[in-house]
């Protein structure tokens, strides 16, 4: 079941946060975009990836995981840039 809530879609999962494994939650994903964003991208793109509001358990849409990896391959296109213009 999907719902539109001010034009972005949040689809509803029919889980209990507590079967959601570690690895797909918020916080650990964080810490692989902070220091391994290709690992992000990896489990982004190899499963679903959860997140909680209000009590109720949602997975990312197709869109925001697109718009994520955009976003992820921008900032690693531009680290790379700034390492090896100091060379």
């Amino acid at each position: 079941m999907a719902n539109v809530e001010s034009g972005q879609e949040n689809l509803v999962v029919n889980r209990e946060w507590s079967d959601i494994p570690y690895f797909r939650k918020p916080l650990f994903l964080i810490v692989m975009v902070i220091f391994f964003m290709p690992g992000y991208l990896l489990m982004a793109w190899t499963g679903d990836i959860y997140y909680r509001k209000n009590g109720v358990v949602y997975k990312f849409s197709l869109k925001q995981k697109q718009l994520m990896t955009v976003v992820l391959i921008l900032l690693m296109a531009s680290s790379l840039i700034r390492i090896l213009s100091k060379h």
